[in-house]
């Protein structure tokens, strides 16, 4: 399968399922913004899952904190085969699993249950089932640890401690007890409010250019948090009560409108306000219906009250505009 295949096939499963769906549709560490009542997902397609690189999970990773979003990456293989359905597999930190997989979660509504991990496959199991039903045929420790072929210390951990099994010993319990141990994987998670302060120490000095530096230094100095991204249709995440997604830009070009009209579809989705930042002396209030703002007006602003009033100015509602 290739990749736009693969990427046409998410967005039909993703609107069966219920989401509003935005593109990037220039290449960048995402590829789908997607949004279903209070589940923000944000999806990166590729074929093969190691290809997934450090900027990629960065950038997923700033994303997902900011917008309380859950980040996923969409494959169909690794190096060593295709990736198997009901499994989660793990890349830099970031969930992967396969389209099948993605549709079973949204759309039929069937949990993953299995971990690919070093050494196999492996799931989480109820432990007070496992030790609920053996006390209740007067089952010992010892004796269930023979019957499975694991020391008692294991069947001890197993049920008293939270962790991962092999799938062979959960067969085997299963067997010998007669009932499902497995627990669901639950990939969509809430985001820790706190963890998106632990970025980064100095996060401004990860800007890619001077321009971006010396407008994101401007923010942060007018009372932002800043957050850059690495390679997005965008440049930083500004937090402050709500998300600001900020691009910023010498000249007005295509590749300018492409962005802005992206990034008006994030903002849509996600419900966050959006802001684009040129270096130019007069610009249109908006494009696309993003606030366009110059450099010298951020300068040149008091605080953050000031520049949020300047995007609610010139802010337009890009769903109403199409």
């Amino acid at each position: 399968m290739e990749k736009q295949e693969l990427l046409d096939n998410i967005v039909e499963t993703l609107k069966k399922g219920g989401f509003e769906v935005a593109l990037s549709r220039i290449q960048c560490s995402f590829d789908i913004v997607a949004r279903r009542n209070l589940i923000v997902l944000i999806i990166k397609a590729l074929v093969n899952l190691d290809t997934f690189s450090d900027e990629h999970a960065w950038d997923l990773k700033i994303l997902s904190k900011a917008l309380k979003a859950t980040p996923l990456v969409v494959g169909t293989k690794t190096k060593l085969g295709s990736i198997e359905n009901g499994t989660v597999y793990s890349r830099h930190g970031t969930n992967c699993i396969s389209l099948e997989t993605l549709e079973d979660l949204f759309i039929e509504g069937n949990p993953p249950l299995i971990y690919a991990d070093r050494g196999g496959f492996f799931v989480e199991i109820d432990g007070s089932l496992i030790k609920e039903e053996r006390e209740k045929r007067g089952m010992s420790i010892g004796h269930l640890a023979e019957l499975i072929g694991v020391s008692k210390s294991s069947v001890y951990e197993f049920e008293n401690v939270d962790k991962r099994i092999s799938i062979d010993s959960v067969l085997k319990i299963e067997k010998e007890l007669d009932i499902g141990i497995t627990k669901p994987i639950y990939i969509i998670k809430a985001t820790d409010k706190k963890e998106i302060n632990n970025i980064s120490d100095n996060p401004v000095d990860a800007a890619r250019s001077d321009l971006e530096k010396t407008v994101l230094g401007d923010l942060s100095d007018k009372g932002f948090e800043v957050f850059p991204t690495k390679r997005t249709p965008f440049n930083a995440l500004l937090k402050e009560r709500e998300i600001l997604i900020t691009g910023i830009s010498n000249t007005k070009t295509y590749i300018f409108e492409k962005k802005a009209e992206i990034v008006a579809s994030i903002s849509d989705i996600t419900e966050k306000d959006a802001m684009f930042v040129v270096n130019a002396k007069k610009v249109k209030e908006n494009i696309k219906g993003v606030p366009i703002l110059t450099q010298k007006e951020i300068k040149s602003s008091k605080d953050v009250e000031d520049i949020l009033e300047l995007v609610h100015e010139r802010k337009v509602d890009n769903k109403r505009e199409n």
